[in-house]
């Protein structure tokens, strides 16, 4: 934008400065408003979806006898099953094989993860055996069920639902 000079302009320092300013902010209207369009964007009568939801999950006073491999395995299969999600490779980070002067001794980190890919993103699970607690996230860009999620997994680890937060990503 360019500002024509004026020797008698009425307008002060300070009114040439907010002059500028409301000029700037006019120039990027245009911006504004293109964003603001393509989130409020509708197709056909519907508003478009965003990129996928994410459902959070943290459960204390849990079983501990359930942050085995095993149990988590079986978890993650029903869970798939219950919201029909299909299942790729597991994977687990625990202290199983490693040194016991190598393994984890503080509570934040002693417990076993574990991360079931699935074919629209992944479940990640994060067991805490001192604590009692497991730290769960649901990603997909399917849509799920996240009440049949949330109760399923409280149900299957016997623990209390301390945080419980359902995202759309975008």
């Amino acid at each position: 934008m360019t500002m024509i000079a004026c020797e008698m302009c009425w307008l002060s320092e300070l009114g040439r400065w907010a002059w500028v300013s409301f000029a700037c902010v006019l120039s990027a209207l245009p911006c504004l408003w293109y964003f603001l369009r393509r989130i409020f964007r509708r197709s056909k009568g519907k508003k478009i979806m965003g990129y996928g939801q994410e459902l959070i999950l943290d459960l204390h006073n849990c079983t501990v006898a359930k942050f085995t491999r095993a149990d988590i395995e079986a978890y993650v299969i029903r869970l798939c099953e219950l919201i029909d999600m299909t299942r790729c490779t597991l994977h687990f980070w625990d202290d199983v094989g490693v040194a016991p002067e190598e393994r984890q001794t503080s509570p934040h980190t002693t417990g076993t993860s574990a991360i079931q890919f699935i074919l629209t993103s992944n479940i990640t699970i994060h067991t805490l055996s001192l604590l009692g607690s497991v730290y769960i996230n649901i990603f997909s860009c399917k849509s799920f069920d996240a009440e049949v999620a949330a109760e399923y997994t409280q149900t299957f680890f016997d623990g209390e639902v301390i945080t419980r937060l359902l995202i759309e990503r975008k």
